[in-house]
């Protein structure tokens, strides 16, 4: 018979959690990243591509996932489509990038693919490249590929072009991580060039030169160009654009001629310390100087930073903001909406909660998409924005609009499928510094409502000075009532539960007096006099010793932290501890005033001739000594206990044997 090991109930529970969670641990570390690939066939002139993808993990209660897909063909052109046939310029290898983004999906998102590609020699023209310009005369426009994503790859189009009659050449600069945020959101990865663009290794590096005949002089006045002016001087965009950005690429650009279009293709990486400021509203902006300087053109491209890539989400313009001023401060809220569904919609309802602290009274409506009007009063068949504000929410409605759905049949430009509104609130009058969060909720006609993520604000600690007078009323026994004067650090404004340190200095003079009297009598004999004739004298020796010590006591006091919880705006109450110091320099001055007087004993006449005061003899010292002790103290603030003028009352208890407690009243104004 075979016995069995007898396990403890710590060994025991080990072995139970090992068995629960060994199938987990053994997927998490066997799970293959996910990555992209693709397929490519000759089909008569164009390249046909097939995406080969991994497949996707549902989100819980979302709608079906499906992918987006990116593709980079190797010669300067890209397109949104999910299989496309493309026709190259001319016959080679191409290096083709692709890139995939599951929406809904659980998981990561693949890695891209490179992967070169034969192509055969076109047989007739082809087309121009796609680009993303805005409409009108841009000179430069940007696109993101996807929303940005904690660890994820980034990818940007960049794409410029010669609005002008002459041949252009000059400088692209990608400006990214704004400084209002203190971590960085990006890294650069690389950049995929088809036109010559060259990386310039100092991008601040001497600009072109201006015309000889300098802005506005002109050989030919007929010349418009020769005539333009940039809206402002290459040297100030530079400027303005580093004061708001942490890091800075360019790139070198020469014969683009008039009219024609290139695009220039960016990987970024997305930073782990990215996930902090999801639901935050951010931008990178992009820069055209031509070499002749008339030619200054920006592109802001506003991303919302997301924790998945959820064509239905809610972003806010600031994930932080200070308390100081926030009556003149305001947040930018912006909610995507995309249609995944088999036909088009014809009603989009956003909800959008109204977070505490934050008024409609300043509403503004910044943009939307699909652009339409505001409704008119009434019933209406024209395409409109409808709004309603309730007590706790806001109400968009899209009425009599045509929204494509992903899954309806040929639809292949993505972008027709989504929308967005982007509007403005400001804080209210009785705003309370308590962190807050907006969400929204979606319909599209009658289908369930889509609820999104929340977009949430917090209030930035901030630093409040506070300078304090105070009273120290000390028990008998431990020396004598004094003023104390400190200085406080707070969060600005707290609204409940706040941290604060505090710093104290006080100083007091002791001072006691003592005075030894001494006499001596001796009797001795013989003095002459002045005759010379032998008497009897008496020496009386007397001596008085002033002693005058002076104590001066300074004493400090450090709170590394105390903890404070504001009941009202008027009452706070709190406790912590402190480290007293106390130094005694104690000084001692000691004055001898001595004489030496002679009486005749038969007489009892005082002698002068032979009595003698001796000069004073005065000798000081001085010594220091250090101590301290820890306390703990409780106190009760009334006043304006957030921000202004206040007054308390301290209880300190020294945590020293013997030590008596002692009383601090004090007053104070926080700014």
């Amino acid at each position: 018979m075979h016995c069995l090991p007898t396990l403890t109930i710590h060994q025991a529970m080990r072995v139970l959690l090992t068995i629960l969670f060994f199938p987990v641990l053994l997927f998490s570390q066997n799970l293959p990243e996910r990555q992209a690939d693709f397929v490519a066939s000759q089909s008569g002139d164009a390249v046909k591509f097939t995406p080969v993808l991994p497949p996707l993990i549902q989100r819980a209660g979302a709608p079906p996932a499906f992918y987006d897909h990116y593709w980079e063909f190797g010669d300067g052109d890209f397109s949104f489509e999910e299989s496309p046939a493309h026709i190259y310029p001319k016959g080679g290898s191409y290096e083709v990038y692709y890139l995939a983004t599951g929406k809904y999906d659980n998981g990561k998102a693949p890695r891209s693919r490179k992967k070169r590609t034969p192509a055969p020699e076109p047989r007739e023209a082809v087309a121009s490249l796609n680009n993303v310009l805005p409409e009108g005369s841009a000179s430069i426009g940007m696109k993101a590929v996807r929303n940005p994503r904690a660890g994820e790859e980034f990818v940007c189009i960049l794409s410029y072009a010669n609005r002008s009659p002459v041949a252009q050449s000059g400088k692209l600069y990608l400006f990214f991580n704004e400084r209002s945020w203190p971590a960085s959101h990006f890294e650069f990865l690389e950049s995929r060039s088809h036109f010559g663009e060259t990386e310039i290794e100092e991008p601040f590096a001497a600009l072109g030169t201006a015309p000889a005949s300098g802005w506005a002089g002109a050989d030919d006045p007929e010349n418009l160009y020769d005539l333009l002016l940039p809206d402002r001087f290459p040297e100030v965009a530079l400027a303005d654009l580093s004061r708001k950005y942490k890091q800075v690429n360019a790139w070198q650009f020469g014969g683009l001629e008039p009219g024609a279009a290139r695009n220039l293709f960016i990987s970024l990486q997305a930073t782990e310390s990215m996930v902090k400021d999801t639901q935050a509203i951010i931008s990178i902006s992009g820069l055209y100087i031509s070499d002749d300087q008339r030619i200054v053109e920006q592109y802001d491209l506003e991303l919302e930073i997301v924790s998945s890539h959820d064509p239905n989400y809610m972003a806010v313009s600031q994930r932080r903001m200070g308390f100081r001023r926030v009556r003149s401060k305001a947040l930018e809220y912006k909610v995507h909406f995309q249609n995944v569904g088999e036909g088009p919609a014809s009603r989009v309802q956003v909800t959008c909660t109204i977070p505490r602290g934050l008024s409609t009274e300043k509403l503004r409506i910044l943009d939307v998409q699909p652009q339409c009007p505001l409704c008119p009063e009434g019933e209406t068949i024209q395409s409109c924005l409808d709004t309603t504000i309730y007590d706790d929410r806001i109400v968009f409605t899209f009425r009599n609009i045509y929204l494509p759905g992903t899954r309806q049949s040929g639809i292949a430009d993505k972008d027709s499928t989504q929308g967005f509104i982007k509007y403005r609130l400001t804080p209210g009058r009785k705003i309370k510094k308590r962190d807050f969060s907006a969400r929204a909720s979606i319909v599209f006609d009658n289908n369930p409502p889509i609820r999104t993520n929340r977009a949430p604000t917090r209030f930035k600690p901030g630093l409040s000075l506070t300078p304090m007078i105070g009273r120290a009323m000390l028990p008998q026994s431990s020396g004598e009532d004094h003023w104390q004067v400190g200085f406080a650090v707070a969060p600005y404004k707290p609204y409940r539960l706040f941290w604060q340190a505090e710093a104290w200095a006080g100083q007091t003079t002791e001072t006691t007096t003592t005075d030894f009297f001494t006499s001596d009598t001796t009797w001795f004999q013989p003095i002459e006099d002045a005759t010379g004739a032998i008497i009897d004298a008496r020496f009386d020796s007397l001596a008085n010793t002033d002693l005058v010590q002076t104590v001066q006591v300074s004493r400090y006091a450090l709170v590394p932290v105390q903890f404070r919880y504001n009941l009202s705006a008027f009452l706070s109450i709190g406790a912590g501890g402190q480290l007293d110091l106390e130094r005694r320099k104690t000084t001692t001055d000691e004055t001898l005033n001595s004489s030496v007087q002679v009486f005749d004993l038969a007489t009892g006449a005082f002698l002068a001739q032979y009595s003698t005061d001796y000069p004073p003899q005065t000798n000081s010292t001085t010594g220091t000594e250090w101590n301290w002790r820890p306390s703990v103290f409780a106190d009760v603030h009334l006043g304006s206990v957030r921000v202004g003028p206040a007054g308390g009352l301290r209880a300190v208890l020294p945590l020293e044997s013997g030590a008596d407690p002692w009383l601090l009243a004090f007053v104070y104004w926080k700014f």
